[in-house]
Formats: structure tokens, sequence, C-alpha cells
């Protein structure tokens, strides 16, 4: 491209001062090559392999050439001063500068397509590993949950024990020591499976960040700005997972405090009152952890829905362009449809829930009731059921909100 630009100016020049180019005399005797023709073959060179760093340098050579040529350019128009002479070796001049400027720009276009390709790519690899994220956290989120019950599991198998343990029943007791122990290791095996998770996705996080930090020289503000917000977004993510997790951990000490105190209590019967008033505390702890879990996300989905109840008055009917208005249209019905079927299953959790708590309470042995300490606890639980109906409501606004949304597309 280049090479044939300068051949095309060079013949130009010969063509009207039927002379050779202007150059320099090496010991007087033959022409120095003025080292053009080589520059101008390393700038086509460097283009076609769109490599920003092989361009800078055939653009830096090229330039250096052109420094040392102008002199010559000069000399060689003050030698023959005819006014035709002089216009030729001006437009010779003037014909490098131009292969400078358009190269310059080729230069600046690659580069741009360079550093948007990279962008492109380092942002791939982190809105993949937040594609991965979403249903990682979401499992981690449910056994978070689950841990919760299997704890009050362990609380309802505490209070199988101190009323087997006044009724004398050694077979009722070992029953609660096993639904313990099966707890027990229901949260261990949750810990182990999303621990292992957890950690595979910090594994391509470290990879994906390594990626950007490698990138970044090569980026400029907007675009490094832009990757490091989802970059911060993703952390975000998986700090979430690990507090899940965190939480998990939490409650299995709690169930293995809980076994320790049923192994203490197994063949001691005068620990009755004491454990049926530690198991009541432990359901309404039980019962409030997972109120406020499901409030959140109440609120998660409610923001969720929202959101896109703006995106179609602010982008869906403002645009014109049929083919992006099909895409921005499919978005929102995913982004909705999403959001609905998270209510539903939250919904649905939130009911089974409730209906293990009510069980609970009516697992409370009979002696339970004379203990005001007991019964002032499960009073907590009730207003926390009662709390809890609240939230399966919301979560039933936000099926309806959703199928509204969803006719408007």
């Amino acid at each position: 491209m280049y090479v044939e630009e300068w051949k095309q100016a060079r013949k130009s020049f010969e063509a009207v001062t039927l002379k050779k180019k202007p150059c320099e005399k090496f010991l007087g005797v033959f022409n120095k090559s003025t080292g053009i023709a080589a520059a101008v073959k390393g700038l086509d060179e460097a283009l076609g392999k769109a490599d920003p760093d092989k361009m800078e340098a055939a653009e830096k050579a090229f330039l250096k050439v052109v420094d040392d040529y102008v002199p010559i350019l000069i000399k060689a128009a003050k030698a023959d001063p005819s006014p035709t002479y002089v216009a030729e070796v001006e437009k010779l001049g003037k014909a490098l500068q131009e292969i400078g400027v358009d190269y310059a720009a080729e230069r600046q276009d690659t580069n741009l397509k360079v550093t948007q390709a990279k962008t492109e790519e380092v942002l791939k690899l982190f809105t993949d590993l937040h594609k991965a994220i979403k249903p990682c956290k979401e499992k981690a989120n449910t056994a978070k949950r689950q841990a919760i019950l299997d704890h009050g599991v362990c609380s309802d198998a505490l209070a199988a024990i101190a009323s087997a343990n006044a009724q004398g029943d050694t077979s009722a007791v070992k029953v609660a020591l096993a639904d313990i122990a099966s707890s027990i290791k229901s949260i261990e095996a949750a810990i182990k499976l999303h621990d292992a998770a957890a950690g595979k996705l910090r594994v391509e996080w470290r990879s994906a960040k390594g990626a950007f930090d490698k990138a970044k020289s090569e980026l400029n503000k907007e675009q490094v700005k832009g990757v490091q917000a989802m970059v911060d977004r993703t952390d975000e993510e998986i700090m979430v997972i690990g507090t899940l997790i965190d939480t998990m951990r939490k409650e299995l000490e709690d169930s293995e405090e809980i076994a320790k105190d049923a192994a203490a209590a197994a063949n001691d019967a005068s620990k009755s009152a004491a454990l049926l008033e530690k198991s009541a505390a432990q359901l309404a702890v039980r019962a409030d952890k997972l109120y406020g879990s499901l409030k959140q996300a109440t609120l998660g989905v409610d923001g969720a829905l929202d959101l896109q109840d703006i995106r179609i008055g602010d982008e869906l009917e403002k645009e014109n362009d049929p083919q992006r208005k099909k895409k921005i249209s499919d978005n929102i019905r995913m982004k909705i449809e999403g959001a609905r079927a998270d209510a539903d299953r939250l919904l649905g959790e939130t009911r089974d829930n409730m209906k293990q708590i009510y069980l609970a309470i009516g697992r409370m042995p009979s002696q339970a009731t004379g203990l005001k300490a007991v019964q002032k606890q499960l009073d907590v639980v009730r207003q926390v059921l009662t709390d809890l109906e609240a939230i399966e409501k919301a979560f039933e606004k936000s099926l309806a909100k959703a199928d509204k949304l969803l006719k408007k597309l």
C-alpha cells in the first residue's frame, strides 16, 4: 500500500524532471540509499500484522528516515532552482508527509481495535464468571437456609431428648441423637460442596483478574474504568458466597454444641426443663434468621422487577429501531422471567419453612406448656411466623407484578 504510494510519487517526480529522486553521494562516487523504500516497506509489513508495538516501531523508523531525507530535498531544490524542479521536490516531500499522516491514522485505528478487542476479551471473562456465580450464589443461599433448618432439627431433637428422658424412653433418645448426627452431616456436606464451588470460582476470578491487570497498560482510562466496575461487582458476588458459607459454618458450630448438650443429657432426666428452654430459644433464633434472609430476598426480587419496569419506559418505549427494540424487549423479558422464577421459588421456600417451624412447635413435649420461659420463646416464634406470612404475601405480589410487566412487552 504505502510502498506503491512511494513508487508512484517517485515515478511522477522522475517523469516530470527527467532526473532520479534526490539523494546524497557516498564518498562522492555513487548515490547513497535514502532508506525510504525499506522504511515504507516496513510500514506495510507492520500494518499487515496489526501489532501496535511493531507498527509504532515501523513509524519511528520511517520518521527517522524522513527527517534525514528532508535536508537532502532542501539541498536539491537549491542546486536546481527551476520552478518545475522545485515544485516536484515539494511534491515528493508532501508525498512522504501524507504517508506519515495516513499511517499514523491507521496505527491509531489499529490501536483502538486492538484495545477494544482486549477490553471485550477481558469483559467476557468476567461476564462468563458472573453468569457462573449467579446459580452458585443461589444454591449457597438455599443451602444456608437449609443449614438453619438442620440446626432447627437439632433443637427439636434436644427437646425430644428432654421429653424422652422424662418418660424414660431410651429408644426415643437414640432416635433424637441420630437426627442430630444426620443434620450435622447434612450441614457439613453442604459446606464441603459450596466450599469447592467457591474455590473454583476464586481460581477463575484470579485468572480473569490477572488477564485484566496485564491488559491495563494497553487500555485507555474509560476502558479500564468499565472493566474495573465488572471486576468489583464479580469480587463482591464471590464475597457474598463466602459469607453464606461462613453462615453455614456458624450453624454447624451451633449444631455441634447442641450435639454435646444432647450427649450429656441423654442419660440425665434432671436437665429436661433446661433443655426445653434452650430448644425453644434455638427455635426462636432459627425463625428469626429465616425471616431476615427471606425479607432480604423479597427486596432483591422487587428491586429487580422495578428496574425492568424503568427500562421499559426509558429504553424500550423510546427505541425506534425494530431490531434493537426486539433485542431490548428480549433482554427485559429474560430478566423479568428470572425474577419471577426467583419469587416463585422463594415463595415455595417460605411456605416450606413456615410448615417446618409449625411442626417444630407441635413437636414440643407436653411439659413445655408449664414452663414460662419456654412459652415466652415460643411466643417470639409465633410472631415471626406472622411476619413470614407477610413475606409470603410480598412474594405473591412480586409474581403478580412480574406477570403485569410481561404483558407490557
